[in-house]
Order: structure tokens, then C-alpha cells, then sequence
């Protein structure tokens, strides 16, 4: 069993995808080019079970060799997102299936606009015309009113290129694999791209995979997803927390997919590109 999270931030995520790999004796790589604090005490209490490497996922993702899942909560922009897809569905070609892939924000603000942590790490050709400043809902003006004014955003919203969905749906008309996407709508929203191979041959995960697709649904209507789930209250935080709640999404279809171990241990950096795999 061997995960991939891009993005750990303040690390909440990471927290609750160490203490499920530590039950699975699974391994959970994570990728930032920041450093977390907590990174010495999960070093401690995790041991094996945790591998940071100190980079973006661009340099990162290619020194892994085989992964099972993959959650992705980065740079929300084109470029990095479709240069992550595209690697992933690269290197799957030497896996046994494609392994399941989580997306953050995929809906609003970001499913359609360009968000840059750094716009000096996207080409100038990639970027798209972009301010430090914040985006509304109600309309298109950044301004240093608006959520998250710290991060350089596309001026527009929508057109080639520009948004976290617009990346998904180009990669997936790119993509020779067959893969079916789920998307689930809410503030932020959630993608989830899984293999048809998968899904077919694994019922309990087709049966979350269905019902995740309704158009509204309720602890009541994640019922077809058991016993694939083994979080408890899954259903009710998945409620009370929908916007943000990728995370027990994650991990409840991680549960669901019947992975199979993997040796993640012989992993090489290559020698052009700089990643510093924490110890």
C-alpha cells in the first residue's frame, strides 16, 4: 500500500493519512517544497510509515515508483495540475492499474482560475495574466477583499488553460487509460478519476463510485458504500463538513479499493532534478 499527498500545509490532512497507513502498514509519501514543523514529530511517532520529500510535485512525483492512490491539494492552477495527471497516467503505465486520484477544488474558486503559490514556478507561457489579490464569488475582480489575497490568481476566470477542472478535463481527452470521473459539487468540490478496470473489478468501490454521483446525497444514500467503509461517522462528518471533507472522502475510497502492497523503497532521485527526501 503506498499513498501520495501533494500539499500537507498545516497538516491536518497529513495527520489523519498517517494514522490510517500506521493501521494498514502502508507507507504515505507527501510532497511540499515547505518544510512542515510537525515534520520532526511525525518523523518519531510514524517512523517508515511516513516519507516527505522537501519539493514540488512536478520534480517530485516522477522519483516514485509505484503509488495506489494519489491526493491532490497543491498549486491549484493548469500547469501543475495537468503536469501531475500526466505523470501519474506515465508512470500507471508500469503499474497494474491506474491508481485512484483525489482532487481538491475542483469547483469554485479554483475549478476554472488559475491560483499561483509561486508564479515564478509556471513558464510565462503557461501563466495566465495574474494579480496578488482575492477572488469573489459573485464576481470576477480580484480584489485584497476577496479569500485567499495572499496568492497570485488569474485575472479572468474560464478559457484554455486556466482552473484545476479545466486540467482534469483535458488530461482525461488526453489520457489512452479508461477512466471514469466523479465529481462531487460544493463550495470547493471534490474530483475523483479511478480506472473502469477498477471499478469493475471491485464492487465495493463501484457501489461508492455510484453513489457518489448522485446529484444530492445523504449519509442514508452513502449506505451502498458499506462495508467498503470502515471510518466511523463517516457519513455524518462527510455532512457536516462538505465543502471540505476530500479527506474522509479520501481515505473512505482508499479503504474501498483493495490495495495491494507495494515495495516503495527503492526509490532514486534523479540527478537533474533537486528533491529532498526528509529523514
Amino acid at each position: 500500500r503506498s499513498i501520495v499527498e501533494i500539499g500537507v500545509e498545516d497538516g491536518q490532512q497529513t495527520e489523519l493519512l498517517l494514522h490510517y497507513a500506521k493501521k494498514r502498514n502502508a507507507t504515505l509519501h507527501s510532497i511540499d517544497p515547505v518544510e512542515p514543523t510537525t515534520l520532526p514529530t511525525w518523523k518519531e511517532t510514524y517512523g517508515e510509515t511516513f516519507q516527505f520529500y522537501k519539493a514540488l510535485s512536478v520534480q517530485a512525483l516522477p522519483i516514485l515508483k509505484e503509488y495506489d492512490a494519489v491526493l491532490i491539494d497543491g498549486d491549484h492552477n493548469w500547469y501543475t495540475v495537468h503536469r501531475e495527471l500526466m505523470e501519474i497516467d506515465r508512470r500507471a503505465k508500469s503499474m497494474a492499474d491506474f491508481p485512484l486520484v483525489i482532487l481538491h477544488d475542483v469547483g469554485w474558486p479554483y475549478g476554472r482560475r488559475d491560483q499561483y503559490c509561486d508564479p515564478h514556478n509556471i513558464p510565462a507561457a503557461e501563466r495566465q495574466p495574474y494579480a496578488v489579490d482575492g477572488v469573489h464569488m459573485d464576481w470576477e475582480r480580484l480584489d485584497a477583499n476577496g479569500i485567499n489575497a495572499q496568492y497570485a490568481h488569474a485575472e479572468r476566470i474560464g478559457g484554455p488553460r486556466n482552473g484545476v477542472l479545466t486540467a482534469i478535463e483535458d488530461f482525461l481527452a488526453q489520457s489512452t487509460e479508461e477512466l471514469s470521473y466523479v465529481q462531487i459539487k460544493g463550495l470547493h468540490g471534490l474530483g475523483i478519476i479511478v480506472s473502469k478496470r477498477r471499478l469493475k473489478n471491485n464492487e465495493a468501490l463501484a457501489r461508492c463510485a455510484s453513489a457518489l454521483r448522485m446529484p444530492s446525497f445523504s449519509s442514508a444514500d452513502l449506505q451502498a458504500c458499506q462495508p467498503a467503509f470502515d471510518l466511523l461517522a463517516f457519513a455524518e462528518m462527510l455532512r457536516q463538513r462538505y465543502s471540505v471533507g476530500r479527506t474522509e472522502i479520501a481515505l473512505a475510497l482508499a479503504a474501498a479499493t483493495g490495495l495491494q502492497a507495494v515495495d516503495t523503497k527503492n526509490i532514486q532521485v534523479a540527478d537533474e532534478v533537486k528533491v529532498e527526501q526528509v529523514q
